[in-house]
């Protein structure tokens, strides 16, 4: 069994997994894969109508790359079909990771808005042993993420203190991060440039993932990380080193027929309980 990093997190909203009308960009793109592909599927994202998962074998020579370097035909792919996952260009996506196994290899790119990362926004590459095929793309990208984020107004710190503001006894999990923040969902708010701090209480039971807009200093989110009932999010990693992973199941949704990540929903569950 391929080894996976699987987490639970109370995130709130999950991403909608609807078949929706997609821009004339994204359908042109997808309608490429759907030709370039063997046995192509695609599903959408209810929230804004990229695809979030393509599954089929997309040949190297039809990427136009020779087979044998995976990170080559990552790349080749991902370029190839940019609109059909959310993103202005493939110029978007950063290589972070590339992880083989027996079966062949995951890339794995972040979307970046010029140098800032945008916040959960990640492509998956996966590509048969040999580096001859593509045989799926997962992407969570935002499809309104800027070419470039612009510059923060205010400071690290003042967003550090803008953040602890009204929490009580309050302890900082981790320091602000610059990113380009687009809502839980994706497209749930407009692309912001924004910082990210984790927030807890030391005397109560209070933890918060606080989202500050770095022009303005007002407060876009504030995600509660203690649940007072189950809401569970399962993610996958693909056996890469990152963090969170992809969204596999989210609170109430219908078994995935994987077995890690349904057990991972099955026992947080039984853990909250």
């Amino acid at each position: 069994m391929r080894e996976r990093n699987l987490r639970a997190l109370g995130l709130g909203c999950a991403l909608g997994a609807l078949l929706v009308p997609a821009t004339a960009g994204a359908a042109t793109s997808t309608a490429r894969f759907d030709t370039d592909a063997a046995g192509a599927q695609t599903l959408v994202r209810g929230s804004d109508g990229a695809v979030s998962t393509a599954v089929g074998d997309v040949t190297a020579s039809t990427l136009g790359v020779p087979s044998g370097s995976a990170t080559t035909v990552a790349r080749a792919a991902v370029d190839r079909y940019a609109a059909m996952l959310g993103l202005r260009s493939g110029s978007q996506l950063h290589q972070v990771a590339t992880r083989a196994d027996a079966d062949g290899t995951t890339v794995a790119y972040d979307q970046l808005a010029g140098a800032v990362p945008v916040y959960d926004g990640r492509v998956l590459v996966r590509l048969a042993k040999g580096a001859a095929t593509v045989t799926s793309i997962t992407s969570s990208a935002a499809q309104d993420a800027p070419a470039t984020a612009g510059t923060a107004t205010i400071s690290a710190a003042t967003a550090r203190a803008l953040a602890v503001d009204g929490i009580p006894d309050a302890a900082v999990n981790r320091e602000p991060a610059l990113v380009v923040y687009a809502g839980v969902p994706f497209g749930s708010t407009p692309a912001t440039l924004a910082y990210v701090t984790d927030v807890r209480s030391t005397s109560q039971p209070l933890r918060q993932l606080v989202v500050t807009d770095a022009a303005t200093g007002a407060t876009i989110a504030r995600q509660d990380r203690v649940e007072t009932a189950r809401n569970r999010t399962i993610y996958d990693a693909q056996g890469l080193e990152i963090e969170p992973g992809f969204q596999v199941r989210a609170e109430g949704e219908a078994a995935t027929g994987d077995a890690d990540a349904d057990n991972a929903y099955t026992y947080t569950g039984a853990t909250y309980d």
